[in-house]
């Protein structure tokens, strides 16, 4: 087989040493430094984004629970007030606005 001829074998192996180091040496010099910048500034950049999205997450969490407290002390208002107004036993005539007002004052003390 002319591949294992040690005259042209030696001639390759020379050849692929030749080759690899070079192509190494290149790599270690030029395209790996700038693949470790790359790493090392997609890393940072990915902290900052988790960071920021669990502040936002916080907020989003404590907005929400503003939201239901409210939306639930607005839904026992106006329960309240359609049963203040359906109530025939009242001594005076009351309405909408003006309890909805009553009440808005009182929780928002």
């Amino acid at each position: 087989m002319p591949q294992l001829d040690p005259t042209i074998l030696t001639n390759q192996i020379f050849w692929f040493f030749l080759f690899f180091f070079i192509s190494y040496f290149i790599f270690l010099k030029y395209i790996l430094p700038i693949l470790s910048i790359i790493t090392k500034f997609s890393k940072k950049e990915l902290l900052y984004v988790l960071s920021n999205l669990q502040t936002i997450n916080d907020e989003i969490i404590t907005l929400n629970k503003e939201k239901n407290s409210f939306l639930f002390k607005y839904i026992n208002i106006l329960s309240l007030n359609k049963y203040l107004i359906r109530s025939r036993n009242l001594i005076f005539p009351i309405h909408k606005f003006e309890v909805t007002k009553f009440f808005i004052s009182k929780i928002s003390k």
